[in-house]
């Protein structure tokens, strides 16, 4: 089937793609932060049989999720998508559901509780089966103080942020965070980000590679954009658990 035009559940893993209306241009640059994000929510190599056994370095945290695809991206360049995005998550189609909606992207820091934080919550209380993981933002090491610098829509009530910690092949360890890392409060006293992950030097999917007949070599990144993805695929191993009717307890 044709995943730009309609959703098609055979595929092995993007079984939608949607283009903003707001700009996108259905392509990812060489080696780009699209894939590299989605790679870390889901990836799955075709030579990686078994997921689970550390076979493959680059294996996503919920491999054998599927991908709808939402392009805001122009080049190198993004476009906020906004409603269209949301929407997106319900359309009549029968089998159709993404409940965790993985963001790396964002605004900078907002001086108070603006327009941006009053439509992202208003959309989460619309749709309050879906998840909205968004990255903190990169603007800890940037300014005089590492504080107030977490952007939106990170910053917003209802969205889950995530900061960037070091890993543990790096740096300084799980227990410390990566200095480019944006930190709270928000400009009304709010305590962001909500929860930490590894951040930095991260193994993920390079686009622009096409031969799927051998391992792809290691590509790393680094920015609070490669530890949402993290926290996105443990929400689908945690709604998986309980949507399969596991007791926590």
């Amino acid at each position: 089937g044709d995943i730009f035009s309609m959703w098609d559940y055979s595929r092995r893993k993007v079984v939608k793609y949607d283009i903003s209306p707001r700009g996108g241009d259905s392509t990812d640059i060489y080696r780009g932060h699209g894939s590299h994000v989605v790679g870390t929510v889901a990836g799955q190599h075709l030579l990686d049989t078994t997921v689970g056994n550390g076979d493959d370095p680059k294996e996503g945290i919920a491999p054998s999720a599927k991908i709808h695809f939402f392009d805001i991206g122009l080049g190198s360049a993004v476009n906020d998508p906004r409603e269209a995005w949301f929407s997106s998550f319900h359309d009549s189609h029968p089998r159709k559901g993404a409940k965790i909606a993985s963001g790396s992207w964002g605004f900078g820091y907002r001086t108070s509780y603006d327009w941006v934080c009053r439509l992202y919550d208003e959309l989460l209380i619309d749709y309050p089966d879906v998840l909205f993981v968004s990255s903190a933002g990169n603007s800890g090491n940037k300014f005089s103080s590492p504080y107030n610098t977490v952007g939106a829509p990170a910053s917003c009530k209802n969205v889950f942020a995530v900061g960037a910690t070091n890993n543990v092949d790096f740096g300084s360890g799980l227990s410390y965070v990566v200095d480019f890392s944006s930190r709270g409060p928000t400009a009304d006293g709010r305590t962001k980000p909500d929860i930490m992950a590894p951040g930095y030097a991260l193994n993920s999917a390079a686009s622009g590679l096409r031969d799927c007949s051998t391992p792809e070599p290691s590509y790393l990144k680094a920015g609070t954009s490669m530890a949402a993805p993290v926290v996105a695929g443990a929400g689908a191993l945690a709604r998986q658990f309980f949507q399969a009717g596991w007791d926590p307890c």
